[in-house]
């Protein structure tokens, strides 16, 4: 989407200190990916908010929006069918009945997009 290419990063364990350059690098990465995921979120109802630091992973909340908003599992299913996506852990039961799902780029799996999803309440 967009033309953009994300840049490749190397794997690091979890506790791994980031360069000011590898920050700023994966930063980027996050606000494209941002980009992306609101684009079709939007166009199934949603808005996508971002929170934590963007740095060792992307965390997204999905949101419904309107009357017609789809499932979770639905919006998940547009991304991936959207992106080269892998989805790992996933669960249904969050508090205030949120479903959250690990999802990543088949090219770099280094940076995990941990994406939340409100669920759908009738109008």
């Amino acid at each position: 989407m967009g033309g953009y290419t994300l840049m490749t990063f190397e794997c690091h364990s979890k506790g791994h200190e980031y360069t000011e350059m590898e920050k700023h690098n994966r930063l980027e990465n996050a606000d494209v990916i941002y980009g992306w995921f609101t684009q079709v979120a939007n166009r199934n109802g949603y808005a996508i908010a971002r929170h934590g630091s963007g740095i060792r992973d992307i965390d997204l909340v999905a949101i419904p929006w309107i009357d017609v908003a789809v499932s979770p599992t639905d919006l998940v299913l547009a991304l991936m069918s959207a992106f080269t996506l892998t989805m790992g852990n996933y669960t249904y039961d969050k508090p205030h009945g949120r479903a959250s799902f690990a999802l990543w780029f088949h090219e770099w799996p280094d940076q995990q997009i941990d994406l939340s999803i409100m669920p759908v309440h009738p109008s």
